[in-house]
């Protein structure tokens, strides 16, 4: 082989590989560089799907379920995930949660106001004094408590002693309702004359918590009980009281199974009257005798 050759062949591979690289090289030193990893896409999905889940279920039907369950079941429903954690965490929902199993409202006699007893030992989560009735009203009695339903007597700001509205209202919620006077349309389609609510008996049951009734055994009619139904916005007369005898031993009523129980008089004896809430079926029991 003539050094020339040998030479030339040396200098034209070197003058290749310094002027000629290899095509691989060059396709790798002219692709442009590659967008994020999947995985990191997959990340920062990850991180958005709890906002974007609570805000796409914040108005949807779970926050309703969620929000007529007992305190006591969000607190359990945390521990699921971090979702939950929060979904059950949003004030909204825990506003409106049935406090039933943490405590009860009572009339203070030393200040003359109603408050809520957290049998939990930490801080009510609503306000005791009702604000969203503050507006109307300067004076709110307790009258009675039915599951998570006050009956509250309530006095206006301009009337008197003698002027007050009976008001049904959830605490949780902010809603309330007052009872129209009684009234209704007798045999003949004429209005019959109003009669005072003086002692009312609230009805509740968890099962149905948008539904409500109210008995009022009337003073002037000792055989017919106004029943007020929330769902019709009126009184109804429920006969066959004939031998019922007004006012009652206590104001407090128990409703179990469907059927109200409230002490009531017939002479001396003191007796239980057992009625349902449609009005179609009343009973008495003998009260037990003190031991």
């Amino acid at each position: 082989m003539p050094p020339g050759g040998g030479e030339t062949s040396k200098h034209g591979r070197t003058g290749k590989e310094q002027s000629h690289p290899p095509a691989i090289r060059r396709c790798d030193e002219s692709r442009p560089a590659p967008p994020f990893p999947a995985a990191a896409s997959q990340e920062q999905k990850k991180q958005m799907q709890p906002a974007a889940a609570a805000a796409s279920i914040s108005e949807g039907p779970l926050v309703e379920i969620l929000a007529r369950l007992p305190y006591r079941s969000l607190c359990r429903f945390k521990c699921v995930s971090k979702q939950w954690r929060e979904l059950c965490s949003d004030p909204k929902i825990v506003k409106r949660a049935s406090q039933t199993l943490s405590g009860f409202f009572h009339n203070d006699p030393a200040v003359g106001s109603l408050r809520f007893s957290n049998l939990s030992g930490g801080r009510p989560l609503i306000d005791a004094s009702l604000p969203f009735l503050r507006g109307r009203y300067q004076r709110i009695k307790l009258e009675q408590c039915s599951t998570s339903l006050l009956l509250c007597k309530c006095w206006k700001l301009e009337s008197g002693q003698d002027k007050f509205d009976f008001v049904v209202c959830n605490p949780m919620t902010e809603q309330w309702t007052v009872l129209p006077p009684i009234e209704w349309l007798d045999q003949d389609g004429e209005d019959t004359e109003g009669s005072d609510l003086i002692y009312p008996f609230l009805v509740f049951d968890p099962a149905v918590p948008s539904h409500f009734v109210v008995f009022a055994p009337l003073l002037d009619l000792v055989d017919v009980v106004a029943i007020y139904s929330w769902e019709t916005g009126q009184w109804t007369p429920s006969s066959g009281w004939e031998y019922t005898e007004y006012p009652a031993v206590t104001k407090e009523c128990v409703f179990l199974n469907g059927m109200i129980h409230f002490l009531h008089l017939f002479g001396d004896e003191p007796f239980i009257t057992v009625q349902d809430i449609e009005g179609s079926f009343s009973c008495k029991l003998m009260a037990p005798m003190e031991c």
